[in-house]
């Protein structure tokens, strides 16, 4: 994991039992849904060598447990592979010790992504997210830059915002390449997101029109980071 300039990373594993439970209900006959959303996990952590100064033993286990309120805006017009129309998600959770949790801490995330049509045979999508926890944080359960190309919870922060823009250029009925760049960036509790060091990332990929009736595209893309290269296999849309 990182925060700001850090670089070294700890080598950890974790082992945890889930829980989601996540209830909405449509506003009318609007594009706008709302609801309530619970998530509960045991986990038990062991790092392999070393542990962060905040962390006294290298193995521990703990229960975190949150409440919270979702709202969300889907006027896309395909849930699997969009080709116009925007979703916008904004999420409150608090974890709390009444709830069962040993830790008690608050996070929140704001989502954006927008579809954009070109012409006959290209899509251009625009994806924007910022996230922030406060209080009594697990490492695990802080906010992380979550763009292809970086490991989950490589550079993690109290806050974190990034953007990512994605271009679908369809060669037929069926087969279409994409191309992708995004940037993000990770504060810790006492910096700034603006004096934060900015994470880049790009790739490449492809899509095949796997169901016509569904407008599901399937495919791989392989994106660089900072630090090393992954490929992805993806149903659908990447961005969630």
């Amino acid at each position: 994991m990182g925060e700001g300039p850090q670089t070294n990373g700890l080598d950890f594993n974790i082992e945890a039992k889930v829980a989601v439970a996540d209830v909405r209900r449509r506003l009318g006959d609007t594009e706008w849904w709302a609801g309530v959303r619970y998530v509960g996990a045991n986990t038990q952590t062991q790092f392999a060598l070393r542990t962060p100064a905040e962390i006294p033993q290298r193995q521990f286990d703990a229960m975190i447990a949150g409440l919270g309120l979702v709202a969300e805006y889907d006027g896309r017009d395909n849930i699997f592979t969009p080709n116009s129309g925007l979703r916008a998600y904004l999420e409150a959770m608090k974890f709390d010790g009444a709830l069962g949790s040993d830790h008690d801490f608050s996070r929140s995330r704001l989502g954006l992504n927008a579809y954009f049509p070109a012409g006959d045979s290209v899509v251009v999508g625009v994806r924007a997210d910022t996230q922030a926890a406060a209080g009594d944080v697990p490492f695990y359960a802080r906010p992380f830059i979550e763009l292809r190309g970086i490991p989950a919870m490589r550079y993690q922060g109290d806050r974190t915002a990034l953007a990512e823009v994605e271009g679908r250029w369809n060669l037929d009925g069926r087969w279409s390449l994409v191309g992708f760049a995004g940037a993000g960036r990770a504060a810790g509790p006492s910096g700034s997101i603006g004096e934060a060091p900015t994470r880049v990332t790009k790739g490449v990929g492809f899509r095949y029109l796997l169901a016509r009736a569904l407008g599901l595209r399937v495919g791989l893309d392989v994106a660089r980071g900072p630090e090393e290269s992954a490929f992805y296999i993806v149903v659908g849309s990447y961005w969630r």
